[in-house]
């Protein structure tokens, strides 16, 4: 068990858990619970990623977990993901916050970069408080993805929208 860290400053991200540029993460029976991540300063190049976990530039493989009620002052509450491939399997991601505002506010459960697969798992209860989705925001679709192919095997994200975005 992860539980009741900050992680602030410039830029801050994870506050259970932060990786960067690593391959073969690996969380599994774990619970990441009440973590936060926040901003050193209100200005829009300072952001705030990953309540619970932040990946950038890292495979990772989530399985058998609980991601719950982590706050992130800007997006990704729950999950937050950059760069890398992502599978997320038998995990519930719940009762997670992103805080910020418009843009800065994706995915209350999980924002996910390109690379994920998400199967049996729940995504259910969260909330983003901007325009982000209010259970997770599922980045860089591309042509002819099908929701299916992302949210498989019996993978429920419980009443609310999962957005799609396109890279730009």
């Amino acid at each position: 068990t992860i539980s009741n860290n900050i992680a602030a400053g410039s830029n801050a991200l994870g506050g259970g858990v932060a990786c960067r540029d690593v391959t073969n993460v690996i969380v599994e029976r774990s619970v990441l619970r009440g973590n936060r991540v926040e901003r050193k300063e209100d200005i829009a190049r300072d952001l705030a990623s990953g309540g619970g976990i932040s990946l950038d530039r890292c495979d990772a493989l989530i399985r058998d977990s609980v991601i719950d009620a982590n706050v992130s002052a800007d997006e990704s509450g729950g999950i937050h993901t950059f760069v890398g491939a992502v599978i997320i399997a038998r995990t519930t991601i719940s009762n997670n916050r992103a805080t910020g505002s418009g843009a800065f506010s994706d995915g209350g459960g999980a924002s996910l970069g390109n690379g994920y697969f998400v199967v049996d798992s729940t995504i259910v209860g969260n909330q983003a408080d901007g325009d982000g989705g209010e259970a997770a925001t599922l980045l860089d679709r591309r042509e002819g993805d099908e929701d299916a192919a992302r949210l498989a095997g019996g993978a429920r994200d419980v009443g609310a929208r999962v957005d799609h975005e396109r890279e730009l």
